[in-house]
């Protein structure tokens, strides 16, 4: 029987350091996830989930999304941020602006930009105060958001809160691509002034970045430069040499800005090598139609035709009704997303009042409880006044009635002491063998006083 309740002990033990082994490579990836996104992949799918409770595995699904954010993998999904969402919902936990922000972010990836910049909003709603760190991350994703959406005024004020959070971070990478994106942002505005002057400021805190970083930050001023027409200016920026620090990510959208500078200062050549480049290669459809627009411009340019004229008209004017569209495109935004706004905010205020109503209905229970026990005791005190004074009222008759005994007693004594005397006296007289009567009269008024005294 022993051995039997040994080997139980010894089984219980072994699962439970299994269960601790699984939480420990939890840390372990919560430690690295953020510095080292593929490790933290790797080190998950080594995790056996059938020996995770309920609470790890939701963690570890969150920890699965974050570091398939974190190494840039798109997310293609939305039902694993959704599990996650719905349980830390229920069960409140630390994590769960965190949880809301990544949220944001699998919705980004899938297009849905109101669903969001909801998930975004909700985390702002409840970052703790002292985690600018997050509250910066949050805003900066809702700046390009806003931005994405054409909701300039909005992608605006979180882009300037996102630097004033990174300049209390003092994070010079941060600070260097939101001014890029704040210039971005001015640029469709046609804000072009303080486009360049946003540029700039970014090109001010390159110095201290990568040289990679520095040559897309310098791109991105000169492409600022050109918009205000200093294409010379733009020109000396964006040299040849340039092109071979630029990494390959970027290489393609910076030849799109080279295409744009170079044909405002009419270098056709290069124009063309840099279009082909663009046409020859798998981009996407946006910079493959900068390409054969420029090849179609340097066409044109060099045909000084009536019908070249017309086509320079041509596009003006459609980019005239471009602009046009895209405004009304944007005011729909703008009016969708204020609409958005008001909805949240009555939800909002629906549910304060209906929090504010169970806080008045147990604020009433409470005080009719109170009042209920006020009364109590109020009674329960004046019974207990009652009481005290009759008691108080006995214990003076007691101690009036202690008095008139003492009294009594003090006169028995006075009495007592008094007929000792007499009593000593006739000793004394019959020693000395005189023949003295002591009248019998006091003898007897004296036995008498003290058979009258009453003591109760």
């Amino acid at each position: 029987m022993k051995h039997n309740v040994l080997i139980v002990l010894v089984l219980l033990i072994l699962a439970s350091c299994g269960g601790n082994r699984e939480y420990e490579q939890l840390r372990q990836v919560a430690s690295v996830v953020n510095n080292n996104p593929e490790f933290a992949l790797a080190k998950l799918d080594s995790i056996d989930l059938s020996s995770l409770n309920t609470a790890d595995r939701h963690y570890f699904d969150f920890l699965s999304v974050k570091a398939a954010d974190k190494a840039y993998i798109l997310h293609t999904s939305d039902s694993l941020i959704r599990s996650v969402i719905n349980y830390y919902e229920s069960s409140p936990d630390e994590l769960l602006p965190e949880v809301y922000y990544y949220g944001g972010r699998v919705y980004s990836d899938l297009g849905d930009a109101p669903q969001a910049l909801d998930y975004f909003q909700q985390a702002l709603d409840c970052v703790p105060t002292e985690d600018i760190e997050l509250r910066g991350r949050i805003v900066s994703q809702m700046g390009r958001l806003y931005f994405s959406e054409n909701l300039h005024s909005h992608a605006i004020n979180k882009v300037k809160e996102s630097i004033n959070i990174d300049t209390q971070l003092k994070d010079t990478f941060g600070i260097a691509y939101d001014y890029r994106l704040l210039g971005r942002i001015y640029s469709s505005k046609r804000q072009y002034d303080s486009a360049l002057i946003s540029y700039s400021n970014g090109l001010e805190y390159a110095k201290f970045l990568s040289a990679n970083d520095e040559t897309l930050l310098k791109i991105a001023y000169a492409n600022g430069l050109s918009e205000c027409g200093q294409y010379a200016k733009a020109r000396n920026l964006l040299t040849i040499s340039l092109l071979d620090s630029i990494p390959q990510s970027a290489y393609y959208y910076a030849l799109a800005d080279y295409i744009y500078v170079y044909i405002n200062t009419k270098e056709y050549d290069n124009v063309k090598k840099f279009a082909q480049q663009l046409i020859n290669t798998d981009v996407n459809i946006a910079l493959k139609s900068i390409a054969y627009g420029a090849m179609v411009d340097i066409d044109l340019n060099s045909h000084d035709t009536e019908l070249y004229k017309n086509i320079i008209q041509y596009k003006l004017a459609t980019d005239s009704l471009n602009r046009s569209l895209a405004k009304d495109e944007m005011h729909y935004q703008n009016s969708y997303f204020n609409y958005s706004i008001r909805e949240r905010e009555n939800n909002r205020l629906i549910k304060e009042k209906h929090q504010r109503d169970v806080v008045i209905v147990i604020s009433v229970f409470a005080l009719i409880v109170v009042c209920l026990a006020a009364a109590y005791f109020v009674n329960a005190n004046k019974r207990k006044r009652i009481q005290l004074e009759f008691a108080i009222a006995k214990m003076r008759r007691l101690n009036n009635d202690n008095s008139v005994m003492r009294k009594k007693l003090e006169s028995v004594r006075d009495l007592k002491q008094e007929l000792a005397e007499l009593i000593q006296q006739r000793i004394s007289l019959t020693d000395e063998s005189e023949e003295v009567i002591i009248p019998i009269e006091k003898l007897s008024e004296s036995t008498d006083r003290i058979n009258g005294i009453t003591l109760i």
